[in-house]
């Protein structure tokens, strides 16, 4: 079973559990429709910079949801302060599915950014592979960028689109 057909199938059996309305709502919700873009470019390569291109990757999927990116391009950086100064993002403490997760560059100690999946699956661009794949929990987050890089952790919620 493919990845859509999954998906058709847990919103048959949401639909049933919820009712169509409640999921209705629940699909409209822009966090929700960026969590969706991020599972939908899972081990696909949707960056033209194999290496460091996170934020090329999280500005890619906002593209593809809502028809722009956020901007930064390939700067994580860059990308922290478009989302700062973005109001329809706001920063949250405690992530949820369908954030962003941003670690911005600060020197010559390289950041990171990714998406905040299901079970607190990171998911980001591979300089290895130069795919969008599950690479990080929460934990193992921070644990390197922000315990051993020594860079803050920030999230980001889309409350609008």
């Amino acid at each position: 079973m493919n990845l859509i057909e999954q998906l058709q199938k847990l919103l048959i059996a949401l639909m049933a559990l919820l009712g169509d309305e409640k999921v209705k709502m629940m699909l409209a919700d822009p966090r929700i429709k960026l969590f969706s873009g991020a599972l939908k470019c899972i081990n696909q390569n949707i960056t033209v910079e194999k290496s460091l291109g996170c934020a090329e990757a999280v500005n890619f999927i906002h593209n593809s949801v809502w028809g722009h990116p956020i901007g930064g391009y390939q700067s994580t950086i860059g990308l922290f302060m478009a989302l700062k100064n973005d109001k329809t993002f706001i920063e949250v403490k405690t992530p949820m599915a369908g954030d962003i997760v941003i670690n911005a560059t600060s020197g010559k100690n390289i950041g990171h950014t990714g998406y905040v999946m299901a079970n607190n699956q990171i998911a980001s661009n591979s300089s290895l592979n130069g795919r969008f794949i599950y690479n990080y929990n929460l934990v193992s987050w921070d644990e390197y960028f922000k315990i051993k890089k020594g860079l803050a952790t920030h999230y980001f919620r889309k409350i609008s689109p």
